[in-house]
């Protein structure tokens, strides 16, 4: 069958659950990198509990406005447009954070999607809600280089906001 049944010394086993924790860990890493030092945004943690289930950090606005953050990590039900349910449960994260003002917007950055995710140029960047929701389906291209359109919305994003 092909299942390793022994282990060289000094090798690791990782269990499932561990490698999904490890993989959204490493993903959020590398999220708030991109944000601090290419973009140069203010990046946060969430100060309220009830909050930080939802999203993963946040970048200040001006008038106490904030972007909330959420990163993905090899996720595949980012970038295809028959993901709606998707869109739905950040519609209402948002929706929920946002107390009913709709002053706060949100960025839902998946860092690399799988190679079975399908993301296209036509459905890497999608704004709903009028420009409150921002979800980008591929932050990096599989050669490891930024995505240039990725780039782009993100940066148009926190330049219109006032972040940077």
């Amino acid at each position: 069958r092909d299942i390793p049944v022994t282990w060289s010394k000094g090798s690791c086993f990782m269990t499932p659950s561990a490698h999904y924790i490890y993989e959204g860990m490493m993903g959020e890493i590398v999220g708030q990198f991109v944000l601090k030092d290419v973009f140069h945004a203010d990046v946060q943690d969430i100060p309220e509990p009830e909050k930080t289930e939802r999203f993963d950090f946040f970048i200040p606005l001006p008038k106490d406005r904030r972007i909330y953050v959420d990163i993905k990590n090899w996720a595949d039900a980012v970038g295809t447009l028959e993901q709606g349910d998707f869109r739905e449960k950040n519609q209402q994260k948002l929706g929920e954070v946002n107390e009913g003002t709709g002053d706060n917007k949100a960025c839902i950055l998946n860092i690399m999607p799988t190679d079975e995710a399908g993301v296209t140029e036509e459905t890497n960047i999608q704004i709903h809600l009028g420009g409150q929701l921002l979800i980008v389906s591929r932050l990096f291209m599989t050669n490891g280089q930024l995505d240039p359109a990725a780039g782009r919305a993100i940066f148009a994003l926190l330049l219109e906001q006032g972040a940077i």
